[in-house]
C-alpha cells in the first residue's frame, strides 16, 4: 500500500470510530488529510480557482474547531477527505499509466 492509500483507510476507520478519537487525534488527522490533498493536487497540477471555494479548506476549518463540532460532522469531513484523496489517487494512477506508455511493470 502507498502512504496515500494508508491515509485513505485511516480516514475511513476514524470516521467509523470518531467518538473514540481525542480532539488532538481528530485535529492531526484532518491536518494530515489537508496537506495530502494539497500535495496530491500539485502532483496532478490542479489548482482551485478560489480559496473560499476549495473543499480542502473544510479539512483545516474542521481541525481548528473540532472540539466544538459534533461527531457526525467530523465523521463527514473525514470521509470527504478520504474521497478527495481517492479521486487524486485515481488521477495520479492514470497519469502514471499514460507516462509509462500504458504498460504496467
Amino acid at each position: 500500500m502507498t502512504a496515500q492509500t494508508d491515509l485513505i483507510a485511516e480516514l475511513v476507520r476514524a470516521a467509523n470510530t470518531v467518538s473514540r478519537l481525542t480532539v488532538l487525534e481528530r485535529q492531526r488527522l484532518l491536518i494530515r488529510a489537508y496537506f495530502a490533498v494539497v500535495k496530491g493536487r500539485e502532483e496532478i497540477d490542479i489548482h482551485p480557482a478560489k480559496a473560499d471555494t476549495d473543499s480542502a479548506i473544510d479539512l483545516l476549518s474542521a481541525s481548528k474547531y473540532s472540539e466544538d463540532m459534533t461527531d457526525e460532522y467530523i465523521a463527514e469531513v473525514l470521509l470527504d477527505g478520504a474521497e478527495m484523496l481517492r479521486v487524486i489517487k485515481i488521477a495520479l494512477d492514470a497519469k502514471d499509466e499514460v507516462n509509462s506508455g500504458g504498460t504496467r511493470h
